[in-house]
């Protein structure tokens, strides 16, 4: 197909400060080669053209559809711009795919109220939606909770380039891997376990710190890879961890590879890509039940690639980690299924997604 991405904000691409990392940065991979772009002017506000944030306008919506456009996608519903975008395919009758990681494991502990309202919201922008592309069986709970058509769903990652992930890990031998742990503080005998993401309160990297004192052995070492506002008051914490502080695109595969599991401990998280980035490597995930990754149909499973806990329970959470670091056929075993299932978000994988997605909202599109 002929594709063309209209961008909102160069957020990402030119480097600006990200609030919850503490850090001015920009992505040091490419996202712009190989297809068609643009970056469309911002109409309100125009103080900080590489603010991203869900309140802004941008010119040129209406032009940019107006041009025989077959089908159209949108990332949420939380940006003004995309309930403009969704107007406009009504107006036009493009049809429209949506996408996004919300989850119903989150949004069942909001209050009462606040589903009450978004029900008068959500399904009237969802009414002009052709085909929704679920990231995972929470994502599809959620979109049918507030008026998804169930036949109007399809399965569709939220990728991850996992080819360029495991190359740039294939790129460390034996000796660059051990040298790349001495420089992090990390003995050749030690199970290193992994917390890969921002800092921040809700992914409770200090729930890690806690199961790791718990299991009380000095050969199993936390990794923290990242940086965040709780980064000096970790530190200070002391015992068996080690900090990165924030690794980029290009070298996070190589970090991350020195991992023997990941643990993701997060209190709400949507749809973790880190799961999946060290899944791709052969990494067991140690996930808690609040993150919306896990299910039949997702990247995540219990008893195959990893294990599930009780999100804040430390002595559970201790236990899993010590049980993989003490079994090593248990840990060869979930890494392979791990791989496997990595495919399922892969480039690759969600290229085929959507293009059956998109040819379903040409040959059957929603009637307005």
């Amino acid at each position: 197909m002929d594709l063309k991405v209209y961008y909102y904000s160069r957020h990402g691409v030119e480097a600006s400060l990200d609030r919850e990392f503490g850090v001015k940065m920009a992505w040091d991979v490419d996202l712009l080669a190989g297809y068609a772009h643009e970056f469309l002017p911002r109409q309100w506000p125009t103080r900080d053209p590489l603010d991203a944030g869900v309140k802004g306008l941008n010119r040129g919506l209406a032009l940019a559809l107006a041009g025989g456009v077959g089908v159209a996608w949108l990332a949420g519903y939380a940006h003004l711009n995309n309930w403009a975008v969704a107007h406009l395919c009504q107006r036009f009758r493009i049809p429209l795919l949506y996408q996004s990681d919300s989850n119903w494991l989150a949004e069942r502990r909001r209050p009462a109220w606040r589903r009450w309202i978004k029900r008068q919201i959500i399904p009237p922008f969802f009414r002009r939606v052709s085909v929704f592309l679920a990231s995972g069986d929470h994502n599809r709970d959620y979109l049918l909770y507030y008026g998804a058509p169930a036949d109007r769903i399809r399965f569709s990652a939220i990728p991850v380039d996992t080819r360029r992930f495991r190359q740039a890990a294939a790129e460390l031998d034996t000796a660059a891997r051990q040298g790349l742990r001495c420089q992090y503080g990390l003995e050749a005998k030690d199970f290193v376990v992994g917390f890969s993401g921002k800092l921040i309160g809700h992914k409770r990297p200090f729930d890690l710190v806690k199961a790791i004192a718990y299991i009380g052995r000095d050969d199993v070492k936390a990794l923290f890879i990242g940086a965040g506002p709780l980064e000096r008051e970790l530190k200070e914490q002391g015992g068996p961890a080690r900090y990165t502080g924030f690794v980029n695109q290009t070298a996070l595969p190589k970090v991350l590879s020195l991992c023997d599991i990941v643990v993701v401990p997060s209190e709400r998280d949507a749809h973790p890509l880190a799961v999946t980035e060290a899944q791709c490597l052969g990494i067991p995930v140690v996930l808690s039940d609040h993150c919306g990754c896990y299910g039949p149909n997702d990247v995540f499973r219990d008893g195959e690639s990893g294990i599930l806990y009780r999100c804040g329970d430390i002595r559970q959470l201790a236990g899993a980690i010590k049980s993989l670091a003490d079994d090593p056929n248990r840990l060869l075993r979930f890494g392979g299924r791990a791989r496997e299932l990595a495919e399922m978000q892969s480039v690759q994988a969600t290229v085929e997604a959507f293009l059956s997605a998109a040819t379903l909202a040409q040959e059957s599109p929603r009637r307005f």
